[in-house]
């Protein structure tokens, strides 16, 4: 993407562990950005999760939602956003 390589997954929940944090009862936490605020996922959507490495010695995420019913038919508008990206410095 823009040049720079990455890596890319989806991911959707299938089931809620019983013990769960206070943050969102109908998430499960993924990973915590760099001032600690929580990237989750919410049962009941998909998303697509972009990990660019090496951009000024950072991992950027780039992380595309939907409702799981509806997540293909928004593909393609991201697919344009994604294409229209270009990191400077790379």
């Amino acid at each position: 993407m823009g040049g720079v390589s990455g890596e890319r997954f989806d991911v959707t929940v299938s089931s809620l562990p019983k013990k769960r944090s206070d943050e969102c009862e109908d998430c499960v936490p993924v990973f915590r950005l760099e001032d600690g605020d929580p990237i989750s996922i919410v049962k009941g959507f998909k998303q697509r999760i972009f990990l660019v490495k090496g951009i000024e010695s950072r991992t950027v995420a780039i992380i595309f939602y939907a409702p799981a019913g509806q997540f293909r038919q928004y593909l393609p508008e991201v697919q344009k956003v994604l294409d229209s990206v270009n990191w400077k410095g790379v």
